[in-house]
């Protein structure tokens, strides 16, 4: 593999997380549903570039998305939501040799949402259950949650579009081969020479 494919491979994803963490500070809230397709990016990365890459870009976009926010006990917990939104498509992906096929992008986006709203739900209960104080409590997480769930199904057709249409017009751009952690074991700084 040259060096190009390899900053590539970490330029596109990169990008992606960027994307998806401005996404997310633009996203339109009222109580307690969210319009947002900061997921889209990291679906992309997942379907792009493998199980491993879309787990590091999520893990590290959910990271930084929790910044903006006050820190508990659930933060951890709220990250794992990004991470579902790359590592299921990028699962799936594994399933299908076409990378732009339209029912892998389908796929993607429904199983990716529905485990993100269960990792973010989770990641609430947390928060109403350990967190004295909490704005969250049981029974306003359950009796809220057909609410996410409606813009949860809502957000799928917007998700899906710009997904497939995201795929075809980056897919040349993006490496076709799944980013392996030996890829990148023996690359070393190069020195700097003194004047």
């Amino acid at each position: 593999m040259n060096m190009k494919s390899k900053v590539m491979r970490i330029t596109i994803p990169a990008i992606m997380a960027a994307l998806s963490i401005l996404l997310e500070l633009i996203s339109g809230k009222t109580g307690w549903a969210k319009f947002t397709i900061h997921g889209m990016p990291l679906m992309f990365t997942g379907i792009m570039f493998g199980p491993l890459t879309g787990l590091t870009t999520g893990f590290v976009t959910g990271l930084l998305v929790q910044l903006n926010y006050p820190f508990s006990i659930a933060s951890p917990f709220y990250a794992i939501s990004y991470v579902m939104w790359a590592l299921i498509p990028g699962l799936l992906s594994k399933l299908f040799k076409n990378k732009n096929s339209v029912f892998l992008i389908i796929l993607s986006a429904i199983f990716a949402a529905i485990f993100a709203n269960l990792a973010n739900t989770g990641a609430t209960m947390i928060d109403a259950l350990f967190v004295d104080g909490s704005y969250f409590t049981v029974a306003a997480i359950l009796t809220k949650w057909s609410a996410r769930i409606i813009t949860m199904i809502f957000m799928f057709a917007p998700n899906i579009f710009l997904l497939e249409r995201s795929i075809n017009a980056l897919f040349p751009l993006a490496i076709g081969e799944e980013i392996r952690l030996t890829d990148f074991t023996h690359l070393q700084i190069p020195e700097i020479n003194k004047l």
